[in-house]
């Protein structure tokens, strides 16, 4: 039920007893990290492709997320909802003062559409005075736009070789970025987070013995 991310079936699952398996808490930040604890699990069993697929949805809520906690700018007040898609509305972006800076970016031709995650880092990395941080939302949002029409459009054999040809990094590199930028995100997350299938793994076995 976990790695489906069935947080439902969890619940029920866990009425009444006394352990914990999710080691952050509020709703968002919760469903964030535990698609990140997913995607993790994806390179250590070698499922690229599932990766691959997987970064995409990340890329945008962290991005969002930065956009909000580090520049102070609501995604929602600079965008309309098209049933389920999210695009940009340009007079929102004016009210809000990034209609301009996105047309210098697109040199004077900025056409609105769906929100993706390049036309936020291009606003994160006007408005954020961290390097490191906009160095990361880069180099994420340009290799997932290398990936992204690769893995949903061709049949390809995906593996951490794959990868070093199409983006200069492996597997475990780019999730490296995906780690910086969820704690970059505001999402409270320790390091020994990061093992808690291994440590609910074990209470399992503690519990079989």
């Amino acid at each position: 039920a976990r790695v489906k991310l069935n947080r439902t079936q969890i619940r029920k699952l866990t009425i009444g007893k006394t352990y914990d398996i999710y080691p952050v808490k509020g709703e968002n930040d919760q469903k964030i990290f535990e698609y990140a604890l997913v995607l993790q699990m994806k390179v250590k069993k070698e499922e690229y492709a599932d990766f691959i697929r997987g970064i995409t949805p990340l890329v945008v809520d962290l991005l969002e997320m930065i956009l909000s906690s580090r520049c102070h700018i609501d995604l929602k007040n600079c965008c309309e909802t098209e049933g389920d898609i999210l695009r940009w509305d340009k007079n929102k972006l004016k009210q809000a003062g990034l209609l301009d800076l996105l047309n210098s970016k697109y040199r004077g031709n900025f056409t609105g559409g769906p929100v993706y995650s390049g036309t936020i880092a291009k606003i994160i990395e006007y408005k954020c005075r961290d390097t490191a941080l906009i160095r990361n939302v880069n180099e994420i949002t340009r290799i997932e736009g290398k990936v992204r029409n690769v893995a949903a459009h061709e049949i390809v054999s995906v593996t951490d070789e794959w990868f070093q040809t199409k983006t200069g990094k492996s597997a475990k590199e780019i999730f490296q970025i995906l780690k910086f930028l969820i704690e970059k995100s505001g999402i409270p997350v320790k390091e020994a987070d990061w093992n808690s299938y291994d440590r609910m793994n074990q209470e399992i076995c503690r519990y079989l013995r």
